[in-house]
């Protein structure tokens, strides 16, 4: 098959530029539980075709199920002509490259040697760990353990074929609890490249403890609070974040801090990541979707704003050095990701901020305007009291703007967690206005 795509390309590159062929394939194990009973077992299967190419500026991509070589050769046939009749764009090529060399360990050979049993146990042990961490806690709806492996290929004119493979295990828990009066619902889910390393247990618990954190939740007085978002909720600020530091948003004049590269735009303690390097990490990657070597990245550094995540386009587009962060969108087009990316912790909690209100849930965290930065999301929580929880609180609302958060950032906890491919802790901000009752 490969020998075949890669007679076709030698055919047509003497028309195209250049012609890339990606074939992703992946094969997954799937068990979920409906509290002790399985409610679904699945084995899936899946490889799909990704082509593009490029002529003068020019692109033609799509994407289909199954590798079918007749149907390249078809594509690029018909697409001789038509290419010529698209807009030309010079910041669009694809880009050379060369062997990568490097061994991450991506793929863990107990795949092989994992039964639906094994991650039936898994599930089970995430469902005791949730049922038993609080009597609160009335039912399990759903506790999931799977096991995949991914393969891509990346086969080019630009340079010799591209392999990695990777594996990758999860779990998760949707718990129920009630106090007799409400109901609650909590979630929580882990994944590794790792099953050793897969910390399975502790999402049943988390689950639980989200479920449980806001039964008998009361209203709050309109103040000014010290704010301290939980791991989670972090995690989802991270991730508007690295929305902003996406280099195709700053090029199209949609992010806050297109024009800060280099400035200071958050406290002095914050420091983000991507490292695409690290062990076990669900992104961890030697090379992006196209072909270029990934190396880690400061994306902010005490505060000071160090990079933006580029692709090949962005990267000319703006001038910038291609920093590897090329994903595969929709029809084969190139998009800009991250891998593993790490918020530095600056130690525990001090005493020094007695009263805070702990948020647990947001809602339209990513409504935030991306120009102005301006946010007022819907907040749940815990407040706390001389340093200790005092009651739940719900139904708040939290106004400000982006910016004046970033500034301030007063700690980042040591109580890390991982969220798919964003780790983050708790972390605590200056005094923000809220709007309760």
């Amino acid at each position: 098959m490969t020998d075949n795509i890669l007679k076709i390309i030698d055919v047509y590159k003497k028309f195209y530029d250049n012609i890339v062929v990606h074939i992703s394939s992946s094969k997954s194990k799937n068990i979920q539980l409906n509290g002790l009973e399985t409610e679904s077992i699945d084995y899936a299967s899946d490889t799909t075709v990704y082509l593009r190419a490029v002529k003068e500026g020019r692109q033609i991509s799509c994407g289909f199920s199954g590798v079918d070589v007749e149907a390249i050769e078809a594509f690029l046939n018909i697409y001789e002509t038509a290419i010529m009749k698209l807009p030309s764009d010079e910041n669009r090529f694809i880009p050379d490259y060369t062997a990568i060399d490097g061994d991450l360990k991506l793929v863990d050979n107990v795949y092989n040697e994992i039964y639906m049993k094994d991650l039936i146990d898994i599930a089970t042990k995430v469902t005791e760990s949730a049922i038993k961490h609080d009597d609160r806690v009335t039912a399990v709806k759903q506790a999931t353990a799977s096991a995949s492996i991914k393969e891509l290929s990346i086969i080019s004119s630009a340079g010799p074929i591209l392999k990695r493979q990777k594996t990758l295990f999860s779990a998760g828990a949707y718990a129920i609890a009630s106090d007799g009066t409400e109901d609650r619902d909590g979630y929580d889910y882990v994944s590794s490249t790792s099953l050793a390393k897969l910390p399975y247990n502790s999402t049943g618990i988390f689950a639980a403890e989200n479920a449980c954190s806001l039964l008998s939740a009361r209203h709050i007085n309109t103040d000014q609070y010290h704010i301290m978002f939980s791991a989670d909720v972090m995690a989802d600020f991270v991730e508007l974040l690295l929305d902003l530091v996406d280099a195709d948003s700053v090029y199209k004049g949609v992010s806050m801090l297109g024009d800060k590269l280099g400035q200071s735009v958050a406290s002095s303690i914050f420091t983000l990541i991507d490292d695409p390097l690290m062990y076990g990490g669900a992104g961890s990657i030697l090379f992006d979707y196209e072909g270029q070597a990934c190396a880690p990245i400061e994306i902010i550094k005490d505060g000071q704003l160090k990079s933006f995540l580029h692709n090949s386009y962005t990267a000319k587009a703006l001038g910038m050095p291609n920093n590897a962060r090329a994903v595969l969108s929709g029809g084969g087009n190139i998009g800009i990701g991250c891998s593993n990316v790490i918020l530095a912790s600056t130690g525990t909690l001090s005493d020094s901020c007695p009263e805070y209100l702990k948020v647990t849930e947001v809602m339209g965290m990513h409504t935030a305007d991306p120009v102005s930065g301006d946010f007022s999301v819907g907040i749940s929580g815990m407040y706390y009291k001389d340093g200790k929880p005092a009651y739940p609180f719900k139904e708040a609302a939290l106004s400000g703007n982006l910016a004046d958060l970033l500034k301030g950032l007063l700690n980042v906890s040591d109580n890390k967690r991982t969220f798919g491919n964003i780790t983050t802790a708790d972390a605590l901000f200056d005094k923000m206005t809220v709007s309760g009752v």
